[in-house]
């Protein structure tokens, strides 16, 4: 089951307080090609994407839309049906796994019932704290522009020692609603109640493709990724200060610095937020993520890089909010597509519905990691939104190039999905070249998908030609 929730904050405005602590202050056509599946054993994992039915023949599931999904832990049922029927006594739809349904259907549809839904609700309890499938819930509600809503059943102070770095960084800057005793129930359910009819309220801005037409060609900073989660109002508050901002404080006038020097003064400066916010073995993870994705890998920090990723954000501490805003949306990307994930598959099967910017910046950037496996689902979710436009398809067309076969027999079904014509030469050649046989049938398979000319000419030719060489080797 899941278990993750928080009042999503929107700048446009103001927060409702309810009774919380800060808890951290811390259409193809059809083909002869049998159903295709790529499989591979990782880490004790077996991975299988069934692309022949899913990917290739556009199938998806079924629409299981609610206004609340409500993740939880089984020992939390209880709980659980009483908020839900609470819930539904106020006209808000709820979905929620049924612990006794072990079924691979009541499994695809609760990652599903994330996505769809409008609103996410966590219960957080020791035990959800410390479950799998729940982190990987609150992450998969994330990316997917939630509003997160935290219900606590104990004590901030002993949920803490329970929660993972994920949770506890998603979840730091939202107000947090607790039901610690049954006389909670009288007393804070109707703030919970009004919060979320307020969400419920607003309507969704929609993704258009055109917020995607990324120029292949552009400099366009790898630092995209900006899942919009805000403050609370009392975090907020509480942090309003009129101090110099971190650069002009700690460097004045100058233009650039070393980033060694940036990285030293920053982790001064900041050592009591770093020390709140971020375990010590994640410190070198947070210096890293700025000097890989900031930086680029450059040397030096120049204050034009410093302002285009601050972008909106204001304050003095405008700097570190953005970072632990991309942090968050960094570590949520990656444990949701990650090869253990529990709602990996459902995220990819999903990702049309929520397409953003920021998801597909990400996914960019996921095709450059180390992980083959990564680059490979990232190469498939790619393909399942639907996006076909330049910059992605050359990026993709590159990975057609990878050293990994899985990654390339990704690349092409996303290809073929997508009918991106300028890579038909690519998955000609790789039909035609390829010493692995799994990846001649997905560029195949992915051909066989475009419809477009140029796809049927390559497939007429190349079939021509097959023909002919078998006469050759059994003349009559």
């Amino acid at each position: 089951m899941g278990c993750g929730s928080s009042v999503h904050q929107r700048t446009d405005r103001n927060s409702i307080k309810i009774n919380v602590i800060e808890p951290t202050s811390i259409a193809p056509e059809p083909s002869d090609i049998e159903p295709y599946t790529l499989r591979r054993e990782s880490n004790g994992v077996h991975t299988i994407l069934e692309e022949k039915n899913n990917m290739a023949t556009g199938t998806s599931q079924s629409k299981k839309s609610s206004d609340s999904m409500i993740s939880y832990h089984q020992s939390d049922a209880d709980f659980v049906k009483y908020l839900s029927a609470e819930l539904n006594k106020n006209n808000i739809s709820v979905w929620m796994e049924d612990p006794k349904d072990k079924s691979t259907e009541s499994v695809s549809h609760k990652g599903q019932a994330i996505v769809e839904s409008k609103v996410f609700i966590i219960i957080l309890s020791r035990e959800s704290a410390n479950c799998k499938t729940c982190q990987d819930e609150v992450a998969l509600a994330y990316i997917s522009n939630k509003p997160i809503f935290p219900i606590a059943m104990e004590q901030y102070s002993e949920l803490s020692k329970h929660l993972d770095f994920g949770m506890r960084l998603t979840l730091s800057k939202l107000n947090w609603v607790f039901f610690e005793t049954k006389s909670d129930r009288q007393e804070n359910f109707p703030a919970l109640l009004s919060a979320i009819q307020q969400e419920l309220a607003i309507e969704p801005t929609p993704c258009e493709d055109s917020m995607l037409d990324m120029d292949v060609n552009s400099e366009q900073p790898r630092f995209q990724m900006n899942f919009k989660r805000q403050q609370s109002q009392k975090t907020t508050e509480a942090n309003g200060k009129t101090d110099k901002d971190f650069w002009e404080k700690a460097f004045g006038k100058n233009t650039e610095v070393p980033w060694i020097e940036f990285r030293e003064k920053f982790k001064t400066e900041y050592a009591e937020n770093l020390e709140r916010d971020f375990p010590e073995d994640h410190i070198n993870w947070l210096m890293n993520l700025i000097y890989k994705d900031v930086l680029e890998l450059k040397k030096t920090f120049s204050k034009k890089m410093y302002d285009n990723f601050c972008g909106s954000e204001q304050g003095a501490d405008r700097f570190y909010e953005r970072l632990k805003h991309y942090a968050i949306g960094s570590f949520a990307m990656r444990e949701v597509f990650d090869m253990d994930s529990t709602v990996r598959l459902d995220a990819v099967q999903n990702l049309g519905s929520f397409k953003t910017p920021s998801v597909i910046s990400a996914l960019l950037d996921l095709l450059d990691d180390q992980d083959p496996n990564m680059r490979a689902v990232a190469a498939i979710a790619l393909g399942r939104t639907g996006i076909n436009n330049r910059k992605i398809v050359q990026r993709l067309i590159k990975l057609l190039g990878d050293e990994d076969r899985l990654v390339r027999e990704s690349t092409c079904l996303s290809l073929g999905h997508m009918h991106a014509e300028d890579a038909v030469p690519h998955i000609v050649d790789l039909w035609r070249n390829d010493a692995i046989s799994h990846v001649r049938n997905a560029a195949e398979l992915a051909l066989s998908q475009m419809g477009a000319d140029k796809a049927r000419e390559a497939l007429k030719m190349t079939k021509v030609l097959g023909d002919e060489m078998k006469r050759l080797e059994n003349p009559i």
